[in-house]
């Protein structure tokens, strides 16, 4: 479960230093494909997945989002609350995400939105403070169109599996899935990685040799 302590570690924090962490633990399959960009450039996001998979409907009539409703409206006791949605490629031109999404999802308590599908009104998101990450972007209408299909479960966003409690974090160089099990392994390794760095690219700007800084720090980390 995320905690506040791990929330504010992850701040300081980027998703290179979480990746390279991730590698070296062994974990797999976290990472989303760079198609999933922010709305807002040099946004981060940090939060807990509140799931929805979104299907195309067979028929207008099959047509129905109670399950995305329901996601918005219920009060998840967790911190800080993502509404993370899977769309089918066939939807790829229909957002099922806009300026409406955005005000319902805030005023109920989340912290931001991971959609693996398109959005809309990007010029009043990007206005917001609320951090979006889109597959695509596009001014297609998804009215008529799409089955939630379910809510809480595990779905994919291409070909990473995202279950609810899985902890998302993201900013303008992709978005990873962090395992709640392995949480505190994962940012401790990337501060020992940060710390490391830190002092490779101090000795390199003082015009040091790299071979002789590594023999005087020794190896990276990870």
């Amino acid at each position: 479960m995320l905690t506040e302590k791990i929330k504010q570690a992850l701040s300081l924090l980027s998703t290179p230093l979480v990746v390279d962490s991730m590698e070296e633990l062994g974990l797999k399959d976290y990472l989303l494909d760079s198609e999933i960009r922010p709305i807002g450039p040099y946004s981060k996001i940090i939060g807990t997945a509140i799931t929805v998979q979104i299907e195309h409907a067979d028929s207008q009539e099959k047509a129905n989002l109670d399950f995305l409703t329901n996601a918005y409206e219920t009060t998840h006791n967790v911190i800080n609350p993502i509404i993370t949605i899977s769309v089918p490629d066939s939807l790829s031109k229909r957002s099922i995400f806009g300026s409406v999404a955005s005000i319902r999802a805030q005023m109920n308590g989340f912290s931001g939105a991971l959609i693996g599908g398109s959005v809309r009104d990007t010029h009043e998101l990007m206005k917001s403070n609320f951090p979006i990450f889109s597959q695509g972007i596009s001014p297609g209408r998804i009215t008529g169109l799409a089955l939630a299909k379910s809510a809480g479960g595990t779905i994919e966003i291409g070909d990473v599996k995202i279950s609810q409690g899985n902890i998302v974090f993201g900013d303008n160089d992709g978005v990873i899935i962090l395992p709640e099990s392995k949480l505190s392994n994962i940012v401790d390794l990337a501060f020992e990685i940060n710390t490391w760095e830190g002092e490779l690219k101090s000795f390199l700007t003082q015009g040091a040799n790299y071979e002789q800084i590594i023999e005087l720090i020794g190896k990276s980390p990870n």
